[in-house]
């Protein structure tokens, strides 16, 4: 099964998802609906903003759907997406980092 992504750039629920972004959905297997669900629920866990050496900042926000995603929250741009594995959802679960 093929799963359809644009090549460009896209919004969701108010965040816009980059070009980036988008490759590196289609290389990790994270999809569209699993992008929609990390939005729209309440976050699993979210760490605090940091800057890169470039002073961009960017959070990282965790959801059931063991999904991950980097935000920008000047911009609302979605960086980077990727899954992550149940031992580390068990660990923000138990309240542990």
């Amino acid at each position: 099964m093929r799963l359809y992504f644009p090549r460009r750039s896209y919004r969701v629920s108010g965040f816009r998802v980059s070009s980036h972004a988008v490759k590196q959905m289609r290389s990790r297997g994270v999809t569209k609906s699993a992008l929609r669900y990390n939005l729209k629920h309440k976050p699993l866990y979210t760490t605090g903003i940091k800057y890169n050496k470039r002073g961009r900042p960017s959070y990282i926000r965790y959801s059931r759907n063991k999904v991950a995603l980097a935000i920008n929250p000047r911009t609302n741009n979605i960086n980077t997406a990727w899954k992550y594995h149940t031992k580390l959802m068990n660990k923000f679960l138990k309240g542990k980092k």
